[in-house]
């Protein structure tokens, strides 16, 4: 069942140089595809605008391509995959600054791999209605690439590049849940969609750019490697924060984690630094027994559990042809109606999982015998 949401915005601003209509209609269809909720809006004349006084930016060291970008793997090798093979351009990363980013290691990030013709864009982006921060996770996306596009159609650039390996952006729409609305937040299908509704707003004509689509994280791993990028070891992938007790280490069993251990190991890296590091038990327990909290097991084993059966589900469709509806329905939402790409693009996702099934295979060898990670101890 769909959910209703209306919402009163008290300022045109920007309306008054486009339809509203087709402002709406662009607004709505990336929150209803994103969400899976109904969404409506209803905008009414505001009061007097509010400005607040803010440092001042130059705009005219491009050519800029924007970047959207967390503390993890994937959104700095984009960067500094950037950097490298396009050292003409000027990256602009936007960043979010909230209490789910740890600063300290964004500015050791930024020490480890700064390029003094780059820029960085922070915006400090809390907003919440009522007890809880914020009702829709999915929505998180939408305001972090809506600022990205809104600063690209600032520089003059058309060009929004997102980093997400191919595994995060189109793995999770692979494996919905029950009813639920596929996971969609990193997708092309879902970023084409941003791109319209600002376009549309502003007049603009940017586009986002999916350069890794069809590459696992081992593999863009692997190519930046031949680069000789380092300061990667500095990120973040894991999904668990400063509340699980475990300092400033990475869980090693969430799925951002165990995602970031299979690229480890398929580039021929350490895979260590985890806290849970031997997976090679049937429990965590017994995999570190120093745990001070014996108690606190469940969770983090349940989130194990999930993360592993996950990896092995979306493992398990490189057994189907690219020909498969799953695949065609996958290579559909990123063909834009171009029925004669459609073809293509499924081969391309089906060696994307297939690729994705060696590596995470090769992790699960690496620790042979352990019901940790196999597929039967889902409950």
């Amino acid at each position: 069942m769909f959910l209703k949401k209306i919402t009163k915005i008290k300022s045109l601003g920007r309306f008054r140089n486009a339809s509203v209509a087709r402002v709406v209609r662009a607004l709505v269809d990336a929150l209803d595809y994103v969400t899976g909720d109904d969404w409506h809006f209803d905008f009414v004349e505001g009061g007097e605008a509010v400005t607040t006084a803010q440092s001042a930016m130059p705009y005219d060291e491009g050519p800029y391509v924007v970047m959207p970008c967390s503390d993890g793997l994937d959104s700095f090798l984009q960067w500094q995959l950037l950097r490298h093979e396009e050292p003409n351009v000027t990256v602009l990363r936007v960043q979010t600054a909230s209490r789910a980013i740890k600063q300290a290691r964004v500015r050791a990030i930024n020490r480890a791999a700064q390029n003094a013709r780059d820029r960085q864009l922070r915006l400090p982006v809390t907003a919440h209605y009522g007890h809880h921060p914020e009702p829709s996770y999915r929505t998180r996306t939408f305001l972090f690439f809506c600022m990205a596009a809104l600063a690209a159609a600032k520089t003059g650039t058309r060009r929004v590049v997102v980093g997400e390996n191919g595994i995060g952006a189109l793995g999770p729409s692979l494996l919905p849940h029950g009813d639920e609305c596929p996971h969609r937040t990193t997708h092309p299908a879902f970023t084409r969609r941003i791109a319209a509704f600002i376009n549309t707003l502003l007049g603009a004509v940017l586009s986002f750019e999916h350069p890794q689509q069809f590459r696992t994280k081992g593999q863009v791993l692997t190519h930046a490697l031949r680069y000789d990028v380092t300061g990667w070891e500095l990120t973040n992938s894991c999904v668990r924060d400063a509340r699980a007790g475990l300092g400033d280490q990475l869980c090693g069993v969430c799925s951002g984690c165990l995602l970031r251990r299979t690229a480890l190991l398929a580039a021929g890296c350490s895979e260590s630094g985890f806290y849970w590091q031997d997976l090679s038990a049937s429990t965590l327990a017994t995999c570190r027994p120093d745990f001070g909290r014996p108690h606190d097991l469940e969770n983090p084993e349940d989130i194990m559990r999930h993360a592993a059966h996950d990896m092995s589900e979306l493992a398990s469709i490189a057994r189907l042809d690219p020909g498969h509806r799953v695949l065609q329905s996958a290579a559909w939402e990123l063909a834009d109606g171009d029925v004669g790409r459609c073809h293509g693009i499924a081969t391309d996702i089906h060696g994307l999982i297939r690729t994705h099934a060696c590596e995470w295979e090769a992790l699960r060898h690496a620790y042979s015998g352990a019901s940790l990670l196999a597929l039967e101890t889902v409950r």
